[in-house]
């Protein structure tokens, strides 16, 4: 839910977020920012995040099978490694642990 909801209700701020330099804090962020179709993609990527909040509380609350459970928390596993692998793929290995240590601080 946490990834879905800043891109589905502010898609400029969530665009902006995205940038490799942020934008100026003078600069206001107004819809007209961003082209229409980088906030529809902002908007579209949210929502693909809301169907996997839908899915966890639909799988999670209905079953009480454990091959069931364990096989979804099996497939968030691999997508959650996969995610790190393609960031530190995208930005490298110095800037993904020079931002993971940003974060510590």
């Amino acid at each position: 839910l946490a990834g879905s909801l800043p891109a589905i209700l502010s898609p400029t701020w969530f665009t902006s977020q995205q940038l490799l330099v942020p934008p100026p804090i003078t600069l206001t962020l107004t819809p007209d920012t961003f082209p229409p179709s980088s906030l529809l993609t902002t908007t579209q990527l949210g929502n693909p995040y809301f169907l996997l909040f839908c899915l966890s509380l639909t799988i999670l609350q209905t079953t009480s099978e454990n091959h069931v459970v364990k096989a979804y928390l099996r497939a968030l596993w691999i997508a959650d490694l996969s995610h790190v692998a393609f960031t530190c793929i995208a930005l490298g290995l110095d800037k993904t642990l020079d931002n993971y240590c940003k974060l510590e601080r």
